[in-house]
């Protein structure tokens, strides 16, 4: 008889334990637990100067000297206007550094940086001059002495692009083995081969076509180590239907299953799987995952539909990062998540299958958003246009960090 209770009273204790989630079930959305972590207190803001008079574009980082380099179309920093375009912050010191070789004459963007294995840094963009050297679009920045050096091919065939392309802009910088990748905008060149892509063999000091060449403008390269992967506004690389985004095993290119529907703008590739976004609504076999998706090898896969902009039919994911847990992280032009809804002030990141905001966000309005991202350990670096969050639109400050072990 005593079990007979027991039992009855375990039932009664369960159905009341139910009706009260049934009742309660907004205060145990597992969602809402996960962004009660996600608080703003793990931003860090609070630089000393800011970038002003434009954007960032992005942030890479040394192992030589363990300094944050950001890059991009401002002004100056922190009133020094002799940070113009590239600067580097001290994180010990929470200071900000001019980069030797570049002052207030540097007019040119810089679009994008690559570490080698040494340290040291190769910038893109849309110069023709840095450090005091004739450089053509990119350029190789020597940390341990400030000194910069152009890659030069004095056998190439066009005089005028021996430095590299004399006109378009380097969107993006790839190293793999033996081979400095860029891609970009028009290069111009009296070869086909030669536009959007190029390659510079270390070993030999030539500048080289990568195949026969895409037939549109690069924005996005990534490498697992022996592959290339490139992303970008084009259809076809080489004789290969792409669909805008490729790879090129340093011989022949092929496509990732059916490719997306839309522009691919950044990649990421981390422990087996490439991350690709951009302005695609579909990818793959008519996969629905707006901005974000990821590669497995054989595959494309949605990640929880991916994210949108509520003021236009956009979902520009500008950059990813992924932290030293494999967290993925996503910065761009988007305010909420496809799903359900839900507020991602123009940066997120991926748990339990599904995108959550970082405290309340970075930008204030549609005109603001996240160009580019770092993951250093658990730091995660944005640098973009956009300003405090709660603090006038005008007081910009276009960099900031997150970090979800760390409370500021």
């Amino acid at each position: 008889m005593k079990k007979l209770l027991y039992v009855i009273s375990i039932v009664i204790i369960s159905i009341s334990t139910s009706c009260d989630k049934i009742n309660n079930n907004n205060n145990n959305d597992p969602n809402d637990s996960i962004s009660g972590i996600l608080t703003n207190n793990h931003w860090f803001v609070e630089f000393n100067g800011t970038i002003d008079g434009g954007e960032g574009y992005d942030v890479v980082k040394s192992s030589i000297d363990e300094k944050i380099y950001v890059c991009g179309a401002f002004l100056h920093v922190n009133e020094n206007w002799d940070m113009k375009n590239l600067a580097r912050w001290v994180p010990s010191t929470n200071t900000w550094e001019q980069v030797p070789g570049i002052d207030y004459y540097h007019n040119n963007f810089i679009r994008c940086g690559v570490t080698d294995n040494n340290g040291n840094i190769y910038f893109g963009g849309d110069f023709s001059q840095i450090g005091e050297i004739v450089a053509g679009r990119v350029a190789k920045f020597n940390v341990s002495d400030g000194s910069w050096e152009n890659l030069r091919d004095i056998d190439f065939y066009d005089y005028d692009q021996q430095r590299g392309p004399i006109s378009g802009g380097v969107y993006d910088i790839e190293i793999v083995g033996n081979y400095i990748y860029i891609g970009g905008g028009t290069f111009n060149s009296d070869s086909s081969e030669l536009l959007y892509i190029r390659q510079f063999n270390i070993s030999t000091q030539k500048w080289e076509a990568v195949g026969s060449g895409l037939n549109g403008r690069v924005r996005a390269l990534a490498t697992d180590g022996q592959n290339l992967y490139v992303g970008g506004e084009f259809t076809e690389a080489g004789n290969v239907q792409t669909n805008y985004i490729a790879k090129w095993d340093g011989q022949n290119w092929s496509a990732l299953g059916q490719g997306s529907d839309n522009y691919i703008l950044t990649l990421e590739y981390y422990d087996g799987k490439l991350y690709a976004g951009g302005s695609f609504k579909f990818i793959g076999n008519n996969i629905h995952s707006q901005g974000i998706a990821y590669w497995d090898g054989t595959a494309w896969n949605a990640m929880s539909k991916g994210v949108y902009a509520s003021w236009s039919n956009t979902f520009s994911v500008q950059d990813i990062a992924i932290d030293s847990d494999g967290k993925v992280y996503i910065g761009g032009f988007f305010d909420k998540k496809y799903s359900d809804d839900d507020t991602l002030n123009h940066v997120g990141v991926f748990i339990e299958d599904e995108w959550h905001q970082l405290g309340d966000g970075l930008a204030n309005s549609s005109s603001q958003g996240v160009m580019g991202m770092l993951a250093d350990g658990k730091d995660i670096y944005f640098v973009g246009y956009f300003g405090k969050n709660g603090y006038n639109i005008n007081e910009r400050f276009n960099i900031a960090i997150w970090n979800e072990t760390k409370s500021y």
